[in-house]
């Protein structure tokens, strides 16, 4: 995302009349690391014994800004000097009301959260959120789903049953996941992986889509179900550090995706929800205490969810 020339020229006169020499330099080393005096004057070949115009510090700065696609980040970086000050002083940063508004027009959303910009759903959905930089670790909640006896439903069905059954679970799996701004990361036809990184809770946020995805499919199986038998699906939620890939190779290498499969095919029931004890902690305690617990590789505590009627007499 580049700046339009009227933004560019807005954002030199919003630094120029905000910030001195000094605190300028030292917004951009936030960014762009390493910037400081010396390597300002080498950028714009002032010579060293001249004191630079503040105009010409931040124009350059904006420059560099631009070249390196950190508009969103220079921006959002106002935001928070605004709302929270820096090494104890607070700024007003003229024209940054049309700053943001620009950015909310190119499909931009302000997350207050982690306080950045992200790409607004209701406009556009890539696996990335418009922001996860590629090979860069984040901590994520990830959700992962799978269609029991897979192999067997497909030798047991017509192609055409098979494909619409399981697009319809797809859609169940896909709309509550993104209600809670999640995206779908990997699928392959019987289940798939969905990631959770926006939200002031997104372990809880993950773990509530496992539950109603559950409740969903219940209805699902005795309403729309075209088979003569219930589908029957396992469900998992784990929580950590994750490289962002593309390739789905890749992603399944990382520690966090191996344990959530593990957790998923070997540790869940059928029609059930298994979650780590990373996620389960960070639980509100009213949706905590409907887990049971069981025990992972006979080492390691994990909490079970499934469909439960209380029959009375």
């Amino acid at each position: 995302m580049v700046m339009k020339r009227h933004l560019r020229t807005l954002s030199i006169n919003s630094l120029t009349e905000a910030l001195d020499i000094k605190t300028m330099l030292n917004l951009a080393n936030i960014l762009m690391t390493g910037y400081d005096s010396d390597y300002i004057y080498n950028r714009t070949g002032f010579p060293k014994n001249m004191p630079m115009p503040p105009r010409e510090v931040a124009r350059q700065i904006v420059d560099d800004i631009n070249s390196l696609d950190l508009y969103p980040d220079f921006v959002t970086l106002l935001i928070r000097m605004q709302e929270d000050g820096y090494k104890g002083r607070t700024y007003r940063f003229p024209y940054l009301r049309e700053l943001l508004n620009d950015i909310l027009e190119q499909g931009y959303i302000y997350e207050s959260t982690r306080k950045m910009f992200i790409e607004d759903p209701e406009v556009r959905r890539t696996p990335n959120w418009g922001v996860l930089k590629l090979n860069e670790e984040y901590t994520i909640s990830f959700l992962r789903v799978d269609i029991v006896g897979n192999s067997e439903l497909v030798r047991k069905y017509p192609s055409d049953v098979i494909r619409s059954t399981y697009a319809d679970f797809k859609h169940i799996v896909t709309s509550i996941s993104q209600k809670r701004n999640a995206r779908i990361w990997n699928w392959e036809g019987d289940g798939g992986l969905a990631a959770f990184y926006f939200g002031s809770n997104i372990h809880q946020s993950a773990v509530i889509s496992g539950m109603e995805i559950l409740h969903e499919l219940f209805m699902y199986n005795r309403l729309h179900n075209q088979l003569d038998e219930i589908l029957h699906i396992r469900i998992a939620v784990h929580s950590g550090p994750c490289n962002f890939f593309v390739s789905p190779t890749d992603l399944e290498r990382n520690e966090t995706i191996i344990t959530i499969k593990d957790l998923e095919q070997k540790n869940t029931e059928a029609d059930s929800l298994s979650i780590s004890r990373t996620v389960f902690v960070m639980l509100d305690p009213l949706i905590a205490r409907q887990f049971t617990t069981t025990m992972r590789n006979n080492k390691t505590e994990c909490y079970n969810y499934k469909i439960r009627w209380d029959v009375k007499e």
